[in-house]
């Protein structure tokens, strides 16, 4: 079993929502927490960011967020020194897209594979599957179309399991719910919507 295939049965086994999207979440808050740290004590490691033109707006943002506000002037002071010199263009090669581009692909291909076993179908059949984004993104690698199929109708069974759950929501005080229920919300909107960037 490959450690991307491990990395998504541990977050089914741990949560009902996206496993994708969770682990890209996951990653990504590590990934930002580590570099904000390192631009912080590490002159050479800001060049470089600076160099790539920082991020792309959302992760500017999250970034912003995060880093304390000796970072965040450290690095826009950086790209401000870089980007007033003559000549000089702002493009930005996001280290963070990049990254979770490649990380999410490998979680596709892991998913796409683990499909092919009766075992994993069983858990993702019990689990609240993937959001529709990522849910397309395996589909569209799957050359199998029963398989293919089968996705697409587990997926209809598992939004019809948070029918209840809504309804109870909209039904009683969302205070008065259990937070089963509560998290029922999120996981339908998410469903829709994937994971946000």
């Amino acid at each position: 079993m490959t450690e991307y295939e491990q990395r998504i049965l541990k977050q089914m086994e741990q949560s009902l929502y996206c496993p994708v999207c969770s682990l890209l979440e996951e990653e990504e808050f590590s990934m930002m927490a580590n570099l904000q740290y390192d631009v912080t004590h590490r002159p050479e490691l800001r060049e470089t960011v600076t160099e790539e033109g920082g991020f792309r707006d959302y992760h500017f943002r999250q970034f912003r967020k995060i880093a304390s506000a000796k970072t965040n002037v450290l690095v826009l002071m950086a790209m401000i020194a870089r980007y007033v010199q003559p000549g000089k263009q702002f493009v930005v090669h996001c280290r963070f897209c990049g990254h979770l581009d490649t990380y999410q692909g490998r979680l596709i291909e892991a998913i796409s594979f683990m499909l092919m076993e009766n075992s994993f179908r069983t858990s993702y059949t019990d689990h609240r599957g993937m959001c529709k984004r990522q849910l397309e993104s395996v589909e569209a690698g799957l050359s199998d179309e029963p398989t293919r199929g089968w996705l697409k109708e587990v997926h209809r069974d598992q939004m019809l399991k948070e029918i209840p759950y809504v309804e109870l929501v909209a039904t009683k005080s969302y205070y008065d719910t259990c937070g089963f229920a509560r998290g029922s919300v999120y996981r339908t909107t998410e469903k829709f919507l994937g994971r946000r960037g």
